[in-house]
């Protein structure tokens, strides 16, 4: 099992982002997420999270498991690698925005438009984020995201399909 989650809160081409004030990537936006406590699951963990984070209280219908990322995991999936579980919560178009943009104990949230949050070039967000983010957001069936570091850079990306059997509660 994976050690993370992340889940990226869109309403119609917005993102809600979180400008992280602690490491990792202190300073830099970021979904909201968090790492998963003994006994829970990762579907259990993500809407903990959310909840914790945005005050969002993700359900079935609007959260969905987007596929994995995992850093410097080799050629193949390996359970016990470094990585996350990425889910994605789709909010009615008539969400009042305002309401989820503030501060937290992780940083500050605010609302990003979705083409700029997935620019390539953009240096405010997560420096892999661009590569997955448009597939998980454009509803493709979810896969793995293998992204190798080297020197704190990164240096290869392998996009490959998810294992036959994911661990329980991923999908909730």
């Amino acid at each position: 099992m994976l050690t993370y989650t992340i889940c990226f809160v869109r309403v119609r081409h917005y993102l809600l982002l979180l400008h992280r004030a602690k490491e990792p990537h202190k300073g830099l936006l970021n979904g909201v997420g968090g790492k998963i406590k003994p006994g829970e699951t990762p579907y259990q963990c993500i809407c903990r999270e959310v909840e914790e984070e945005t005050g969002i209280r993700p359900h079935a219908g609007s959260l969905r498991f987007a596929g994995i990322v995992t850093w410097n995991a080799g050629a193949d999936v390996d359970p016990q690698s470094t990585g996350m579980y990425a889910y994605v919560v789709r909010l009615p178009n008539d969400t009042l925005m305002q309401t989820y943009a503030r501060g937290t104990r992780e940083g500050r949230l605010d609302w990003y438009d979705l083409s700029w949050a997935c620019r390539p070039t953009n240096t405010e967000v997560v420096n892999n984020i661009q590569f997955y983010l448009p597939d998980m957001l454009g509803g493709t069936p979810p896969v793995q995201w293998a992204l190798t570091y080297n020197s704190g850079f990164l240096s290869h990306i392998i996009r490959r399909p998810l294992p036959a059997a994911l661990p329980a509660g991923v999908t909730g």
